[in-house]
């Protein structure tokens, strides 16, 4: 039984970064505007050397080929750390609630922040679990 309850627990887990990591992969040259002065400040080299709609792709894509492992449960610790390393920037460049002055966006971002922070909470606690839970 607690077998089948991980399995679920990381499929429901990865869901949200295979779907998201997919509709942010296609919609990169969209993206990349809102995350570029970031991405330039963070990693100035890096940004102007590929562009930071290739580096929305890196990191999307490394949501989708993560959520997928850690859905099938293929190294699932490996899968969660490698899906944690993406979310944290993508959380702070892109729900940087703080940064807002409206009202409704900033609660807005403060809820997508939130769901994040649980969501890498759940990476870590798959991280930490120290079996391979097929």
């Amino acid at each position: 039984m607690s077998k089948l309850l991980r399995a679920i627990g990381r499929a429901g887990l990865a869901s949200m970064f295979i779907n998201n990591g997919y509709n942010t992969f296609k919609n990169a040259d969209a993206m990349a505007p809102m995350v570029e002065d970031k991405l330039k400040a963070w990693m100035p080299e890096q940004t102007q050397q590929y562009g930071a709609a290739t580096m929305v792709r890196a990191s999307s894509g490394t949501m989708v080929a993560g959520g997928t492992a850690l859905a099938l449960g293929i190294v699932p610790r490996l899968a969660s750390l490698a899906v944690l390393g993406a979310l944290v920037p993508t959380t702070l460049a892109g729900h940087a609630f703080w940064e807002s002055t409206d009202k409704d966006e900033k609660t807005q971002q403060r809820l997508q922040f939130q769901k994040n922070l649980a969501m890498a909470g759940g990476l870590l606690f798959v991280a930490a679990t120290g079996k391979k839970h097929r």
